[in-house]
């Protein structure tokens, strides 16, 4: 049994507030190791300062969910942008040790698809144990009227799924979740309400919400399901308050959406966060995936590093690594590299040291032999490599191989120590 939690947020060009990083919802998720296994977490409206990178590094909210995530001893494991729009996975260095492969796809949907402020971001991670787990997420055209604009995207968005790959597995798991923008028909009550009155308001309507009826009628979403919807509507707030704008009708614009293929699933919780720092709420959900991460049969990890051993820092770091069914031969590039990471890893994209394959070089087999303690190698051996590095501060480390053409780290070494100089 896999857990996988789900969080959308539009924080509507605000910049991220460290100082309010316990009040999110995913914070007492991740404060119970047992409680989930992989957060996903999708952001919209990412202010333009981060974007360009203006944004001092402390104010983006990449760096605001990856100090949340990593005080909680959880990794982030990938993240990509697409201009306004952010997607993030965390969690702990065995899921990282157990992916195969990812693939990232996208489509723009702004001035004619040349811009991604509006757009879908699709994310497909292939397990060792041959399951595609796919994260769809973006933000669609906003809108009341504009139903049929979202219509065309979605079906343009289709793609992001990974249906169509050549390798696509018998056992899937996919998410689309973030701001689908889908909105209310009308109003659905009075003039004024409150977050508790609306709480129950998407059961008692379900025909005025078009996402709803765009599902029932085929025109949208139809291959997927929806938790019951039992929280308020997400938009449109007066910002920094719990109070509707009604100058806007009052939507369930932020959803997280699943289906699957030969994988049974349970939801856990689908809710909504109290946040009000900008016009939306917070959207999250839970999910029990059932055999997410069986390991009956699993694919091999691609490298393999010669255990480290505890390790001086005042001695010049190398560690050895070697490959299986001749990876560096078929697919390997001297564009790959090996990170050396502070344990518990904070992000697996920005090591403490790295260096690319073109600067390793292959053991002769006298030293391969006399590092791993034997007389002799056995014929037809995979090659191993060495890497090297400056003396490492003392403390906790592993090291991993990125490959390029799989777009993630195929091999993780054991935690070693680094100790002072006596």
């Amino acid at each position: 049994m896999g857990r996988v939690f789900l969080y959308t947020y539009n924080v509507g060009k605000y910049a991220a507030d460290l100082n309010i990083m316990n009040k999110f919802k995913i914070a007492k998720h991740t404060s119970n190791r047992t409680d989930s296994d992989i957060f996903a977490v999708s952001i919209q409206e990412v202010p333009h300062a981060e974007v360009s990178g203006v944004s001092t590094r402390g104010k983006t909210w990449l760096h605001f969910f990856t100090e949340l995530m990593y005080g909680r001893k959880l990794s982030l494991i990938f993240h990509q942008y697409m201009l306004s729009n952010l997607f993030m996975v965390f969690s702990n260095i065995d899921f990282a040790g157990f992916i195969q492969k990812i693939e990232n796809r996208n489509v723009r949907y702004t001035l004619g698809g040349t811009l991604g402020y509006k757009g879908t971001m699709g994310t497909r991670f292939l397990l060792r144990n041959g399951i595609d787990l796919v994260f769809v997420t973006g933000h669609l055209t906003h809108g009341q009227e504009y139903l049929s604009y979202r219509l065309k995207q979605y079906k343009q968005g289709k793609t992001c799924t990974f249906d169509d790959a050549r390798d696509a597995c018998s056992k899937r798991v996919v998410f689309w979740f973030g701001d689908l923008n889908f909105r209310s028909l009308r109003k659905l009550t009075g003039d004024c309400f409150t977050m508790k009155e609306g709480k129950d308001l998407h059961g008692e309507n379900p025909d005025l919400d078009q996402l709803t009826l765009a599902m029932k009628n085929g025109t949208a979403f139809s291959e997927f399901e929806e938790p019951p919807l039992r929280f308020p509507p997400t938009y449109k707030f007066k910002v920094g308050t719990k109070d509707y704008d009604l100058h806007r009708v009052p939507s369930w614009c932020d959803r997280v959406l699943v289906k699957t293929k030969n994988i049974p699933y349970k939801n856990l919780c689908y809710d909504i966060d109290e946040i009000f720092l900008s016009d939306h709420l917070p959207v999250y959900a839970n999910f029990d995936i059932e055999g997410l991460f069986k390991k009956d049969p699993v694919v091999a990890p691609v490298c393999h590093f010669v255990e480290i051993p505890s390790w001086t820092c005042s001695v010049y770091f190398m560690c050895q690594f070697s490959f299986t069914n001749k990876y560096f031969e078929r697919h390997g590039s001297n564009l790959d590299w090996i990170g050396f990471y502070k344990f518990p890893v904070k992000a697996f994209s920005t090591p403490e040291y790295w260096m690319y394959m073109w600067l390793c070089y292959e053991t002769n087999d006298a030293a391969r032999a006399a590092m791993d303690d034997q007389t002799e190698l056995p014929a037809g051996s995979p090659k191993h490599y060495v890497a090297e590095c400056n003396s490492l501060q003392a403390g906790e480390y592993v090291a991993a191989y990125f490959s390029v053409k799989y777009n993630t780290v195929i091999g993780i070494s054991n935690i070693f120590h680094v100790v002072t100089s006596p």
